[in-house]
């Protein structure tokens, strides 16, 4: 009866242990830019303790909140989005999705920050200096109105193209922000000034001015004008 009891015992505790689903293992994986990580794995995992205030293996599934740890993962501003799920086999699978930038920008005051696609801004990296288009002349404002916002939106729309266009990302050097809010282009090759405007209609002005260098400057050299108006 001793015996019978205790075989007993232990089938129910062993299948109690079962039934309650611990985290066996944390999977990471990062989605970067051609290779390049602005978020380290340790990085995620640090994040995720911080927000579940401890270690998550061997925690049960149950009371893992994957809602919490995605939203946690996002306060860091170099993430764009976080995706979380536990397996089959109780191993919680981490993904994560980075931020592109597109331009370093630099404000009236000094500071430097990184700008995305989506206009969302992120901190400067210890561990490297990524090469993208340079901004400056960026309002220092810590809280924007509706001309700061508007801005930035135009920022994001000069930036954008130029970034994605194989030729004006390779001459454009910097491109600033005057006093009144328009944009003049800093390019590589030429002593001249592109005076763009606002940044409405950027891919128009830029086709024009594309023209302009091949049928114009091709001929009289990248030297002969001081300042180039698009507007």
């Amino acid at each position: 009866l001793l015996v019978i009891s205790g075989i007993t015992t232990l089938l129910i505790a062993a299948n109690r242990k079962e039934k309650e689903h611990v985290c066996k293992d944390i999977l990471i994986g990062i989605k970067g830019n051609e290779g390049k990580f602005y978020v380290e794995k340790e990085d995620v995992l640090k994040l995720m303790e911080r927000t579940a205030k401890g270690s998550l293996l061997q925690k049960n599934v149950t009371s893992v909140n994957l809602k919490n740890l995605e939203d946690g993962l996002k306060t860091n501003p170099w993430i764009k989005n976080a995706e979380l799920y536990f397996d089959s086999k109780d191993d919680l699978h981490v993904f994560v999705e980075e931020r592109e930038p597109i331009a370093r920008v630099f404000t009236i005051a000094g500071n430097s920050f990184y700008m995305d696609s989506s206009g969302a801004t992120m901190p400067l990296l210890d561990k490297m200096s990524i090469r993208v288009p340079v901004v400056t002349g960026f309002t220092s404002a810590r809280k924007f109105n509706a001309a700061d916002s508007a801005l930035l939106q135009q920022t994001k729309q000069v930036v954008q193209f130029i970034f994605n266009n194989e030729f004006w990302n390779a001459q454009v050097g910097q491109i600033d922000i005057t006093t009144d809010r328009k944009f003049e282009l800093i390019p590589v090759i030429g002593d001249h000034i592109i005076k763009l405007g606002d940044g409405e209609n950027v891919e128009e002005k830029l086709n024009n001015l594309y023209e302009f260098y091949k049928q114009v400057m091709s001929k009289v050299g990248f030297n002969k004008y001081a300042a180039l108006d698009v507007e």
